[in-house]
């Protein structure tokens, strides 16, 4: 199965499976796992679930701020920044 049709095939079953009650969804999943080959675990974070991707950039935000605060110290000790930044 092409990476295109899998995206299709999985699209078409999470619309059924956000409709379906409990029971049919045991059947959805089943249906999933075989035709994709994907663990069960692995088909209900698929359908049960919107794949996102953030915009924004991951990780923790800068502390520092200004660049040009520490463009003079080169990456120096404390003390020696300390020195700078009173320049």
């Amino acid at each position: 199965m092409s990476y295109e049709s899998r995206k299709e095939y999985i699209q078409r079953m999470r619309r059924r499976y956000k409709r379906a009650n409990r029971r049919y969804k045991t059947n959805l999943l089943d249906e999933v796992c075989q035709v994709c080959g994907d663990e069960r675990k692995y088909a209900t974070k698929l359908l049960g679930h919107k794949i996102h991707r953030s915009s924004k950039p991951r990780g923790r935000k800068s502390y520092y701020g200004d660049p040009e605060f520490w463009g003079p110290s080169k990456r120096s000790g404390s003390k020696q920044v300390a020195c700078v930044a009173s320049v």
